[in-house]
């Protein structure tokens, strides 16, 4: 899920709001389940030897709408394997049409995880595989990125990526980078992000922020909306998340 053009408008009071409530709520425990949703930061978390996780969310723009689902498998303690599709709905032709796009097959692997350092580091790589229906690329993309993170705090952390996508067969060369800062609240956790895009010379912003909500250890919903900074791009995103 990542670049949407959309127009769903949003208060900057809603904004403010979750951003005071980041730095001014009080201390509390940590979240069990972790998940790579519905910020647009990928975690330096990865799963546990044989451990699944499925994280699916329903996506809206105010012209095409994004089932998407992810599927992780711990391969080995300090690896994972992953698996990730959209289900598109929107107009091809002046007609109404729902397809998949471009399945990711990739793994996520830890480089740096000491039990002593608050900075975790790990690596994601997708090859993003064409279908050949309306709304899948038709260029072969390896996407890459590396993951850090910053527990700050019991309850506040500072997450960020960094990577670059580079198409197969054409000229297809994006620079991705993300910054999120997350705190929990009790139960709940809270995220405000900032994110977008480097290519050919043309530069896109964004931000988001949303709600996490673990009903136990292994299940989780949340809910998040995003705004462009330099273009008129926005969604409104929920899901929800089991670990097996």
């Amino acid at each position: 899920m990542k670049y949407f053009k959309i127009k769903f408008y949003l208060t900057k009071k809603v904004f403010s709001l979750s951003f005071i409530l980041i730095f001014t709520s009080s201390l509390s425990l940590a979240q069990i389940i972790s998940t790579d949703r519905p910020d647009q930061t990928e975690g330096t978390h990865v799963l546990l030897k044989d451990k699944f996780q499925i994280e699916s969310g329903y996506l809206i723009t105010d012209s095409d709408n994004y089932l998407n689902t992810l599927l992780r498998y711990g391969v080995l303690n300090k690896i994972e394997l992953r698996i990730n599709s959209n289900l598109i709905t929107g107009l091809v032709n002046n007609e109404r049409s729902t397809a998949f796009g471009n399945l990711e097959l990739g793994l996520k692997f830890n480089i740096f995880n000491n039990i002593n350092s608050s900075t975790k580091v790990s690596f994601l790589s997708h090859v993003s595989l064409p279908n050949k229906r309306e709304f899948s690329n038709q260029d072969p993309i390896s996407l890459n990125r590396i993951l850090l993170s910053h527990d700050l705090t019991e309850s506040f952390q500072i997450g960020y990526n960094l990577g670059y996508n580079i198409g197969f067969n054409n000229h297809i060369n994006n620079f991705i980078y993300t910054l999120v800062f997350s705190k929990s609240i009790q139960k709940l956790g809270i995220f405000v992000e900032v994110f977008g895009e480097e290519s050919s010379g043309v530069s896109k912003s964004y931000w988001d922020a949303g709600v996490i909500y673990p009903f136990s250890d292994t299940l989780q919903a949340d809910f998040s909306f995003s705004r462009g900074i330099n273009n008129n791009s926005n969604y409104i995103n929920f899901g929800i998340s089991l670990n097996i």
